[in-house]
């Protein structure tokens, strides 16, 4: 680590060697209460794990030993990332040189290229929804997409170099670099991933926080569903959450074995306990891990995990908005109800006839197989549309050479319910 002196002309009253960083504020390290599941995947024990640098340049006290450290003010300094946390933190482009771009006879074109199938793919899959003058829905425009875009990386760069690592942030620098930034994406010169083209600078990781929405990818394992300390439910949950974020995710089988479906009691007699479904992305990823957990359940060895109930939730719709209502947050436009009706009902069907399977297990039930874990998570997929704009991407695992009466191979994989998806 050492001085930053003389690097790209920095002076050294930049530097957080020789400055030392600003005084935490109450604001700085008031204890953060995060609530979203995919913040608290990232958690031990409900606290963040950054690198020890980070706490260092924030007041924080690096562990005595090994690389990794969890801290209050970690949680906290990673909160800062969003302008909800960091007022007056958003960078802005000169409006004079953005209209310089889609104004006037010499301003320049997008050179969209293969006879307009670029402009096609853009329209169809990166411009948003916006709010004309008028008050009118409106697409994005390319120069609007790139202005969104660059803002957003260099309002996380600002409050990262002030927030996170106790830094000077040189604005004039930042504004030379970001109109070269927005010169060079409109020119395709360079392109950002899919992900930031749709997700950056938006509400969604300005206000919320949600910057796993700019994750092309990610990966859940299975394996010890019953031993799981969040719950039977978590892989398959982690799916649905990130596939409404946009993410790829592959999840692997591994789980097979370690817990065991049976039929919630009463669930036949009409006595479920009844939940309103909240019309966020949170209240459709709770709906799943209800009715998930009233069938999955731990094996005896692994009771210490949370134990689900036993009675089949009964699921109210009546607070979601109809379908093709405006997504203000993710984008893109509401699918209403009904694909969430439909996954609840295919969730039903592949876990009661998963529960009379006959099997060996003495607790009753059966244990939980290769084939339902990848029912499952394609049912998901199924369910799942981002906001109508990207459709989910799964990769399932399996074990090379498996065998017997519910192998994991290939010609397993893709099927839902008997039916491809």
């Amino acid at each position: 680590e050492g001085c930053f002196r003389g690097y790209r002309g920095l002076k050294c009253r930049h530097c957080r060697h020789c400055r030392p960083p600003p005084p935490a504020t109450a604001s700085r390290l008031a204890e953060p209460a995060p609530t979203d599941p995919m913040y608290r995947r990232l958690t031990r024990a409900g606290r963040l794990v950054l690198p020890r640098r980070w706490l260092g340049a924030i007041g924080a006290t690096p562990p005595a030993e090994g690389g990794l450290a969890a801290d209050a003010r970690a949680v906290e300094a990673a909160a800062a990332l969003s302008s909800a946390a960091a007022p007056g933190r958003a960078f802005k482009l000169d409006d004079r040189f953005v209209q310089s771009y889609h104004a006037g006879d010499d301003a320049p074109v997008p050179p969209f290229g293969f006879n307009g199938l670029g402009e096609l793919v853009y329209l169809r899959t990166y411009s948003r929804t916006t709010t004309a003058a008028d008050g009118r829905p409106r697409r994005e425009q390319w120069y609007q997409t790139v202005r969104r875009v660059v803002e957003g990386c260099f309002s996380l760069q600002w409050r990262h170099i002030e927030c996170v690592a106790g830094l000077v942030f040189d604005r004039e620098r930042a504004r030379v670099e970001a109109e070269q930034m927005f010169d060079d994406i409109f020119n395709m010169r360079f392109l950002p991933p899919g992900r930031g083209l749709w997700a950056m600078g938006t509400t969604l990781t300005e206000d919320r926080g949600l910057f796993a929405a700019l994750n092309n990818c990610g990966f859940v394992t299975t394996a010890r569903l019953g031993a799981n300390e969040r719950g039977v439910a978590d892989p398959f949950c982690f799916l649905m959450e990130a596939s409404m974020l946009g993410v790829g995710v592959g999840f692997d089988c591994r789980g097979a074995g370690s817990a065991r479906v049976v039929a919630p009691r009463l669930a036949e007699e009409g006595c479920g306990h009844r939940i309103v479904v909240e019309d966020c992305r949170e209240g459709w990823v709770q709906s799943v891990r209800a009715l998930l957990e009233a069938y999955v359940r731990p094996l005896a060895a692994d009771c210490r995990s949370q134990v689900p109930s036993a009675v089949e939730p009964d699921f109210d719709y009546s607070a979601m908005r109809p379908a093709g209502a405006l997504i203000e947050g993710f984008g893109g436009r509401s699918q209403g109800a009904g694909p969430l009706r439909e996954l609840h009902s295919g969730l039903r069907d592949v876990l009661r006839r998963a529960a009379s399977d006959v099997g060996d297990d003495e607790e009753g039930g059966s244990l939980i197989t290769a084939r339902t874990i990848v029912d499952i998570m394609n049912l998901i997929g199924r369910c799942v549309v981002a906001g109508n704009v990207r459709r989910t991407a799964e990769i399932a695992f399996g074990q090379l050479g498996s065998s017997g009466p519910d192998p994991t191979g290939v010609q397993q994989f893709g099927l839902c319910c008997g039916r491809p998806c």
